[in-house]
């Protein structure tokens, strides 16, 4: 049903996206004699074509949504994986107090580690968005991994941010949901979609004004 709305709908508004520009464009030429109406088109013209912008991004978040490629797991040394993530984020942001801890340490799992990297860079990201919203003197983002009591693999993300308010957690991994300002709602829902490729779920706990923490369990 995904696939079939955004092909219909793409279709449909990337011509009226280009029309509504090129007519904005052609507006300049033609309106010498400065005339009541050619502001009003121009006006209504770029209405259209912000509109139809917002289409067009809106449909390209649910073709990342109905078209995940499919996941090939091999062996992944998680110490290793999450290492990289530390020395990446250490170059973006200097002030952050990044750390891992892994028990065992040669824990292994068996992941698409291309998929998961998405996942971990963007639970990452939010976490250091949550510590600037919440002003913190010194943002910390904590990344573990064991094995829990069921004998599943755990890898858990918790940063010491704004946390998330407990009438929007049950919402958080719904797509198009989103509590920032300038959010996709894309992020968490392909990180669901993501982790139920591997077999897994992932899972979050979070207190209002002390941070929260994500659950990736394989």
């Amino acid at each position: 049903l995904i696939r079939i709305l955004v092909h219909e709908i793409s279709n449909s508004v990337t011509p009226i996206n280009s029309l509504a520009n090129t007519a904005v464009s052609l507006l300049p030429e033609t309106s010498e004699n400065n005339e009541d109406w050619l502001a009003d088109v121009e006006e209504s013209l770029n209405a259209i074509a912000r509109r139809s912008e917002g289409l067009v991004d809106y449909v390209h978040n649910y073709r990342k949504l109905a078209h995940l490629a499919p996941v090939v797991k091999k062996d992944v040394r998680v110490k290793d994986m999450l290492q990289e993530h530390v020395n990446f984020t250490k170059n973006q942001d200097e002030g952050l107090d990044i750390s891992i801890e892994v028990a065992p340490e040669h824990l292994t799992i068996s992941a698409d580690k291309t998929a998961l990297d998405q996942v971990i860079l963007n639970l990452i990201l939010n976490g250091i968005d949550a510590c600037k919203q919440a002003k913190r003197e010194q943002p910390c983002i904590e990344l573990k991994a064991g094995i829990n009591r069921y004998g599943k693999a755990v890898v858990s993300i918790a940063d010491n941010g704004c946390g998330i308010h407990r009438n929007a957690l049950p919402k958080i991994f719904t797509p198009f949901f989103t509590t920032k300002p300038n959010g996709s709602g894309i992020g968490l829902a392909l990180s669901k979609q993501i982790m139920y490729q591997h077999g897994g779920d992932i899972i979050v706990e979070s207190t209002l004004d002390k941070g929260t923490c994500f659950k990736l369990i394989f």
